[in-house]
This record gives C-alpha cells, structure tokens and sequence, in this order.
C-alpha cells in the first residue's frame, strides 16, 4: 500500500521556522494571506525540492489586486499548484487558470461554507457548477 501524503500548511509563522517544519515534507499549503513573508522568501520556498499549494484567500481589508498578483507570482516561481476560489470574480479566476495553463501548474477549485456542511443536492450542483466553468481534465478537483 502507498503511505499517505501529508500536506503541511504554513500561514503566520517566522520565515526560519517555516523552513524547519518543511525540511522532511515532500507537500506544502503557502497560506500567503496569511503570512508576511516577501516575494523573495515565497520564491526561495518554491524553489525547494517539494510540491506546493498556493493560497490567498480573501481577507477584510485586502486588495484583490494584490491578492491575484501574489497568486500569478508563485504560479510563476514554481508552485505546484494554485487553489482558487470558485466564488472567485470569474475574469480574474480565468486569467489566472491561463497562467497556470503555461506552466505545470495544477489548478484546485475550491468551494467553503464557513457556516455548515450544505445539503448534498447543493453540494451536487457546487460540484456540477465546477465541472461546468473547469471542464479540462488538466485540472484537479477538491
């Protein structure tokens, strides 16, 4: 049987200490909404031997302008994978999907309710509404 692959999710921790909880991973979650590390950390982390998720959820107060720039630069750097919200302003969802299309990296569509599990008739049409905007194959689904 094939061990598992456990992902480590790094958000507000010290840049040092990021690098000591990823030195024997082989998968990772960049939460750049939640940390503050500069464009040239995030590239020295992707450029480490190991596959990563790239996120930047919405925040309060954060500018979206900045937040899909941030994406498109890992997207650049080396992630693995970037994880955008399906809820996400589609114009912006589809040029970042294209950047993606230029590099190896994967695409995750990803749908949260912070409040409850929906139905599953809703989660049906969540899936279905995903399969319909990302309907290559080149993508992978969560």
């Amino acid at each position: 049987m094939k061990a598992p692959t456990i992902c480590t999710c790094i958000g507000d921790m010290p840049y040092a200490a990021c690098c000591r909880a990823i030195e024997e991973g082989s998968l990772a979650e960049l939460r750049l909404d939640l940390s503050a590390y500069s464009d040239e950390e995030v590239r020295s982390l992707l450029a480490r031997p190991m596959k990563w998720i790239v996120t930047c959820r919405p925040q309060e107060g954060s500018s979206e302008d900045e937040r899909f720039a941030r994406l498109e630069r890992a997207i650049t750097w080396g992630a693995a994978y970037v994880d955008i919200e399906l809820e996400a302003d589609p114009h912006r969802r589809a040029a970042l999907i294209e950047s993606a299309k230029r590099t190896s990296c994967r695409v995750i569509v990803s749908h949260h309710d912070f409040e409850a599990m929906p139905p599953l008739d809703e989660l049906s049409r969540i899936s279905e509404h995903c399969f319909a905007v990302f309907s290559s194959s080149r993508y992978c689904w969560f």
